[in-house]
């Protein structure tokens, strides 16, 4: 479907910015899921654009943004339009929920209005639209590439450069999020402090993930990543220092939200599902799409 984009997790990076916004983005390492958001378009009467997130109006955001966007873009007039997004992802905890709304907000307005728009430039699209909010800077570019990856050149698609690692076998392939609620992705953004140590920290692990390219690195790095950026709560120090890694081959702190990422088999997770608890938690899958397949 063309209305639709996977949620991603972000085990580490190193933000990078230029003057020019589809070059700015960042480097780091990360995966996309099979929860994702849909979004479907209705024309209506209305005198404003109207977005609504299973059921939750949308007052500003990169979906609104991202409309704006293409309808500067576009040849064709784009009358004003009502998006329903849905998903199971909740909204700010680090699963990328804003950049998948807006990727799947631009294909789906695409798709609607017959725009013509390839699949770069609508990433290019929700790309901008992200930087605009301070809500991701690499998102859009894993949504857009998908699987398990390694971004080498930050940027928007078409500008930045990803380094895809083979997904580990099937029995593997399963992820646990637990989530104790949210991070203002915007708010530490803008944190020069913060932001010193994980450009740092995040660009050296860049370099050791792309030197080595394997799986049993990359997932390493994102568990030190999560012990050493300096934001990381308690919650989270306390499970990732307690969990047995018996047939588990990564797990840490989505970037950014106060939420685990845990991959490995169903055996592994059930014990961590039984031994901890969170107010939210959702069993999925690493997602990579079929190069033979639409989305």
């Amino acid at each position: 479907m063309n209305n639709w984009a996977p949620g991603q997790i972000t085990m580490f990076f190193s933000p990078k910015y230029r003057e020019n916004p589809l070059k700015t983005g960042s480097l780091g390492g990360a995966f996309t899921i099979e929860e994702g958001i849909s979004a479907k378009i209705f024309q209506k009467n209305i005198n404003g654009d109207e977005i609504y997130f299973n059921s939750q109006l949308l007052e500003n955001g990169p979906s609104l943004d991202v409309i704006e966007i293409i309808r500067k873009q576009s040849n064709k007039k784009i009358p004003f339009i009502e998006v329903i997004q849905k998903g199971s992802l909740p909204m700010s905890a680090g699963l990328s929920t804003s950049g998948a709304g807006a990727l799947a907000t631009a294909r789906a307005i695409n798709e609607e209005f017959e725009l013509g728009f390839s699949e770069i430039q609508l990433g290019q699209f929700a790309h901008l639209a992200e930087l605009k909010n301070y809500t991701g800077l690499g998102s859009v570019l894993t949504q857009f590439h998908t699987g398990i990856l390694i971004r080498s050149i930050a940027g928007a698609p078409g500008y930045g450069k990803v380094v895809k690692l083979d997904l580990p076998p099937k029995k593997f392939r399963n992820v646990l999020i637990l989530s104790w609620g949210g991070l203002s992705t915007s708010k530490i953004l803008r944190d020069k402090e913060k932001m010193k140590k994980i450009y740092e920290l995040g660009e050296l692990f860049t370099k050791e993930a792309i030197k080595k390219a394997d799986l049993e690195t990359l997932f390493s790095l994102g568990e030190q990543f999560t012990k050493q950026c300096g934001l990381a709560s308690g919650n989270v120090l306390y499970v990732l220092n307690r969990i047995s890694r018996d047939e588990l081959i990564g797990s840490g702190m989505a970037m950014l939200g106060e939420t685990m990422y845990f991959v490995g088999s169903m055996n592994a997770l059930n014990k961590i599902m039984m031994e901890f608890d969170a107010p939210f938690s959702l069993l999925t899958k690493i997602y990579e799409r079929n190069l033979n397949s639409s989305f």
